[in-house]
């Protein structure tokens, strides 16, 4: 009976050890094939987790992901990201920011600053900086010191009308 067990332990793989597949292949069966974009070594051949398919040394330039399934940015600098979450690593190209690349900002004609504009290419999205806030605040600001001091003189020529009468009597 105690040879019977050895021998299960032993010789039938999967039940107390993990058997490695072949480089190039994943999964319980090792029937999955790892994806195309993961990096591969000196003899062309790619490794991956054997539960996950995850890419074990990393992706091609250009791809990102667990298992490289997403390209990175067009709007990466030389299409290079980061694999665990696609941030371009060399920045972004000219008229393009955010950690993805993904916001667009057309240069002012006239003044070659930056502006906004509603004619982003498909897929990103427009920056557009609050400038009318910022005037509607300013402007609150200007009435409120008016009123002030505008307040502050009535108030000063009432005390100067009451002390003349004061003074009278």
């Amino acid at each position: 009976m105690t040879m019977a067990y050895l021998y299960i332990v032993v010789f039938v793989p999967g039940i107390f050890c993990v058997t490695p597949c072949v480089p190039g292949l994943y999964g319980e069966l090792c029937d999955k094939h790892c994806n195309v974009n993961c990096r591969a070594r000196v003899n062309k051949q790619r490794y991956c987790d054997k539960s996950t398919g995850g890419c074990s040394l990393g992706c091609v330039s250009g791809r990102w992901g667990n298992q490289c399934n997403f390209p990175c940015s067009e709007n990466c600098v030389d299409r290079v990201c980061v694999q665990q979450n696609g941030q371009c690593t060399k920045g972004c190209t000219e008229n393009y920011r955010g950690n993805l690349c993904e916001e667009y900002i057309a240069p002012h004609p006239e003044t070659s600053t930056e502006t906004t504009t509603t004619d982003a290419p498909e897929g990103t999205k427009s920056y557009k900086p609050d400038t009318a806030a910022y005037v509607i605040v300013i402007v609150i600001v200007i009435v409120i010191v008016i009123v002030d001091v505008l307040m502050y003189i009535r108030h000063r020529k009432h005390l100067a009308g009451k002390w003349r009468t004061t003074r009278r009597n």
